[in-house]
């Protein structure tokens, strides 16, 4: 009986010992800073600099941060750091410090560089900005206990999502006899043809002006009316037509795909008194659709 209270006293006192062992840490990301912008499914490795307040619960002596040899990294995390160090002192170990009167500081106040590794293939829609930095330990008879993980939210990062209009083909109605009417969508004539290039699996919205000008040498002008050849899916938006295409996901590698080919079909109504070369330009804008 006395043999099994005993256990009973041994295997208590290993939960509590392990229970007291857990310390909370509170990081704020003073300000964040990237060497350079970030392009989405594009940069694999950019620098940082960062200030932090990092905070513990704990008084225990021996209390310092590793920013290098921690374990337990979130391999969730799409966003990774290395070679993480102290600036100023080119280390990746802190100790905190001690008082006038002795006692050992709970909150240090420290700036840090290092790099972000970005691994895009494990981005999801909804993502986290959050990375590991490090961990804050604790020394206890020789020993290294771990504390809390040095985790920071970067709110500020500003990920630029690649998008671009790649133009095919331009819009080419050929010869016109003067006074008659000419439509891309004969023979002889070609549409203006694009494709958008951007993260795959993703809708774009495809905006235009639903008309515009060309001019001949001698600035006398003609009205090209411009619409979607995929017409039965265009809208009317303010002005202009808009035509929502989604970014093929069928790519072996990488994270950027493309959509199907975009025609855009013009018409004009020439004058009995035109005559040379007809030549403009019309703007067409694409954006992710929210």
């Amino acid at each position: 009986m006395k043999t099994k209270i005993n256990k009973y006293i041994i295997l208590f006192l290993g939960y509590l010992l392990t229970f007291i062992s857990i310390q909370a840490v509170e990081t704020d990301v003073l300000s964040f800073h990237c060497n350079e912008a970030i392009i989405e499914g594009i940069t694999t490795r950019v620098g940082f600099s960062a200030n932090l307040r990092i905070k513990t619960d704990s008084g225990a002596e021996n209390q310092y941060i590793d920013f290098e040899n921690f374990k337990g990294d979130n391999s969730s995390h799409f966003i990774k750091a290395e070679n993480v160090k102290v600036m100023g002192t080119n280390s990746s170990y802190l100790k905190f410090s001690k008082d006038k009167d002795g006692n050992l500081r709970d909150t240090m106040e420290f700036s840090v560089d290092g790099n972000l590794i970005f691994h895009w293939n494990k981005m999801k829609n909804r993502y986290s900005k959050q990375v590991r930095l490090g961990k804050v330990y604790y020394r206890i008879n020789q020993n290294s206990r771990e504390g809390g993980n040095i985790d920071i939210e970067i709110d500020n990062l500003n990920i630029i999502s690649i998008l671009k209009i790649v133009v095919k083909k331009d819009m080419d109605f050929g010869t016109i006899i003067a006074g008659e009417k000419a439509d891309t969508r004969e023979s002889n004539r070609t549409p203006a043809q694009i494709e958008i290039e951007g993260v795959k699996g993703n809708n774009v919205k495809i905006s235009m002006p639903k008309n515009t000008e060309i001019k001949n040498g001698r600035g006398d002008s003609l009205t090209v009316n411009l619409r979607f050849r995929e017409n039965a899916n265009e809208k009317d938006e303010g002005g202009k037509k808009t035509l929502i295409k989604k970014i093929s996901s069928n790519v072996p590698k990488g994270n950027i795909g493309k959509t199907d080919l975009v025609e855009i079909d013009g018409s004009v109504v020439t004058k009995k008194v035109s005559e040379g070369n007809y030549k403009g330009i019309f703007t067409v804008r694409v954006e992710y659709e929210d």
